[in-house]
């Protein structure tokens, strides 16, 4: 079917019709006409990014279901997860060029409109999306550069995460959503202060505890390296009790947590953090001292 899809593209508009129990690899969105040349972008290369991001076959096409006329919709062809990923990332980008059509309310009664689901298109009970409201401060604080937090609590929680206007949105079973929220709120708290986190009875965290000498070399200057090393093994990480500027005495002991679903992640974090506190100790025996962190 997808071969056949992809080739009908080159001569004519592609026509699916849905009859009986549909398809359970496709996801159908409802874009406006004057969003659709946004969301394809210059030469279908907007379009091509996300499919590329989500592993999905996304194309405009002319769609039936059961006995309804024929109409233009955007079609994502995948998984489940891969679908709802590409979906969430249209209905932001059709937010951004049409505010309120996937969003109603505004401030923190605002909420996100389900969108119509198609004959197949069922992701099962324990599937779901739940969104949290974010100020404009917080907004910019939760998306980081380029996207970068955002994707960086995406990996760690093994959740969707996306922003719809200003709702962070968060797809997945109910144990991914609830990771996601934790993750999400507990990085907005450190925004304008400090966040203690039990870790009881928790299975998505690894504490390491480091000197205190230590501290500011391995988070850097404004959690810099702390962020350098989240990126470099999928975790969300930050130092208990603090926003990782705290100075404390030299004997005592800092714990960095980390967190992530997967724990293949949070062992390469544990062994970065830990090659990092050799390599200070290092730089103390040759003279080097230092805690601006590298």
């Amino acid at each position: 079917d997808y071969i056949q899809y992809v080739t009908q593209q080159r001569v004519g508009p592609v026509h699916i019709s849905l009859e009986g129990d549909g398809r359970r690899d496709l996801t159908v969105v409802d874009v406006p006409e004057d969003c659709v040349g946004f969301c394809m972008g210059r030469g279908g290369a907007t379009l091509r990014s996300m499919e590329e991001e989500w592993g999905t076959l996304m194309f405009f096409a002319q769609v039936r279901e059961g006995s309804e006329e024929e109409s233009e919709k955007l079609c994502i062809f995948g998984s489940i997860r891969a679908r709802r990923g590409a979906e969430l990332k249209v209905m932001s980008a059709v937010e951004h060029k049409h505010p309120g059509h996937f969003v109603t309310g505004d401030g923190p009664d605002a909420s996100l409109v389900d969108p119509r689901r198609v004959i197949g298109d069922d992701a099962g009970d324990d599937w779901g999306t739940d969104s949290m409201h974010l100020t404009d401060d917080n907004f910019s604080y939760a998306l980081g550069a380029k996207g970068s937090t955002r994707r960086k609590l995406a990996t760690a929680a093994g959740c969707i995460i996306e922003y719809i206007g200003r709702l962070a949105c968060m797809c997945g079973t109910t144990k991914e959503r609830e990771r996601a929220q934790e993750y999400l709120s507990w990085l907005i708290a450190q925004r304008t202060g400090t966040v203690s986190v039990s870790t009881d009875d928790r299975e998505d965290v690894t504490v390491v505890e480091i000197p205190g000498k230590s501290v500011g070399f391995i988070t850097g200057y404004r959690g810099e390296s702390l962020r350098r090393i989240e990126a470099q093994s999928g975790t969300f990480c930050f130092t208990e009790g603090s926003q990782g500027d705290a100075r404390i005495a030299e004997h005592e002991v800092e714990k960095v947590l980390i967190f992530s679903h997967d724990p293949h992640n949070r062992k390469k974090a544990k062994r970065i953090v830990a090659d990092k506190i050799e390599d200070h100790k290092d730089m103390d025996r040759r003279g080097g001292g230092g805690g601006g962190g590298g």
